[in-house]
């Protein structure tokens, strides 16, 4: 989901690492969230031959998301997934703005386009994508 990084540096948000890992984290627990969060973050950064220090922000935040899911969990994937989606965007973009002075207008962009899009994904595709894990 991050192929269009290959020709920009203009970050648009839309990025899917989170929903993953919170998909994960919901259905399987932290470990399992924790794993595919890191291994997705790293496959994308790969791929996109940007294997960098910027890597391990999103990776922090898949942890922390990942660490926080049995506490949201409350038999409501789309509630615990935005309130998710939110915390993971505050984290990484704290991160990115504050202590390495990147962009905040890139930044609050990203935070925004990040929200609606694994909000949108997650309202519509969620329940049916835990149905066919739990299988």
């Amino acid at each position: 989901s991050t192929l269009w990084k290959r020709f920009t540096y203009l970050s648009l948000g839309f990025e899917l690492n989170s929903l993953v890992t919170i998909i994960m984290a919901y259905t399987f627990g932290p470990v399992p969230g924790i794993f595919v969060g890191m291994v997705s973050v790293f496959i994308g950064f790969w791929l996109n031959n940007r294997i960098c220090f910027y890597m391990f922000i999103p990776m922090l935040g898949c942890i922390v998301i990942a660490l926080l899911m049995p506490f949201l969990a409350v038999n409501n994937i789309y509630l615990a997934g935005v309130i998710s989606i939110i915390l993971f965007n505050i984290i990484i973009h704290f991160i990115y703005v504050v202590i390495l002075n990147n962009n905040p207008l890139n930044s609050f962009i990203s935070f925004v386009i990040n929200v609606i899009v694994n909000t949108y994904f997650l309202s519509n595709f969620g329940i049916e994508i835990i149905r066919i894990l739990k299988q």
